[in-house]
């Protein structure tokens, strides 16, 4: 795309690419319903080699310069009463 597209076109977008009520007023996959036995074949078919690849962050429990996150434990009752909240505490 040679130029950005004015706020109007992309709220058009949504209208005119949306696939809300295709499928009823019940559905809940949407767009997934496209992926029907044969794509999931087709899709599986091309797969050469397996590799696992983890989508979670590593977690530092010791603080440091370059630290954007630290871990922070969150009570939600005492445990005297079960009414009273505590603040957070970083472990």
């Amino acid at each position: 795309m040679d130029t950005i597209p004015a706020e109007k076109q992309v709220l058009d977008y949504f209208r005119s690419l949306s696939n809300l009520g295709r499928w009823g007023k019940e559905d809940m996959p949407g767009t997934l319903n496209f992926l029907n036995e044969k794509k999931k074949k087709g899709a599986v078919s091309l797969v050469e080699d397996v590799v696992t690849v983890s989508c979670a962050r590593p977690i530092s429990f010791q603080e440091s310069l370059d630290s954007t996150t630290s871990v922070v434990r969150y009570m939600v009752e005492s445990g005297d009463d079960g009414q009273q909240w505590i603040r957070p505490r970083p472990v």
